[in-house]
């Protein structure tokens, strides 16, 4: 079994030996969606691995779900399971989601909701929520990119995922410095 590097990785075949590694260790340890994962990996045909291209830089305050601009990618698999995350757009980038609080609103928590999909289906959802206590004060939370993550089971196929943002009442909803990625284990 192979040891994780320390750091964030960077380069596609760093990505992919942290994902090679996770498939030894999850493959021991549980099931995805009730399909127990066999001993000593998945046999697969091929990997599929997708980004989404450029860098995703967001804010609203709609109170309405919107697509986060330049968060959706497109993945080819043979119905193995799928790993779904965020990372930073690049090493210098300090990539994370939030939520800041626009009014003079003390009591009131201020959060953001965010989802990813695949192919128009809810396949991961999140909050980020604070309730400041001191009036007429600008209030962030943020998580860093790599903190958004799950495993997904699709069926064989082309699938698109996308990430979504809905922003709670005297709010923004905020991605900065943000890609997706996924990749098939």
């Amino acid at each position: 079994m192979g040891v994780l590097p320390s750091g964030n990785p960077r380069t596609f075949s760093e990505v992919a030996r942290f994902f090679r590694i996770i498939n030894e260790r999850l493959s021991e340890l549980f099931s995805i969606h009730g399909q127990q994962l066999p001993r000593g990996g998945i046999k697969r045909k091929s990997s599929s691995f997708a980004f989404s291209s450029g860098e995703a830089v967001f804010s609203d305050s709609s109170g309405s779900w919107v697509d986060v601009p330049k968060l959706s990618l497109t993945i080819t698999t043979t119905g193995n399971p799928v790993f779904v995350g965020l990372m930073n757009f690049d090493e210098q980038a300090r990539g994370y989601i939030g939520a800041s609080k626009l009014g003079p609103t003390a009591g009131l928590a201020y959060d953001a909701d965010f989802r990813a999909s695949r192919d128009g289906n809810i396949a991961w959802r999140g909050l980020l929520s604070e309730k400041p206590a001191a009036l007429n004060v600008t209030d962030y939370i943020y998580v860093p990119a790599g903190a958004v993550s799950f495993l997904d089971a699709p069926s064989a196929g082309s699938h698109t995922y996308k990430m979504q943002a809905k922003s709670g009442t005297e709010t923004s909803a905020l991605v900065q410095g943000v890609k997706m990625f996924a990749y098939e284990i």
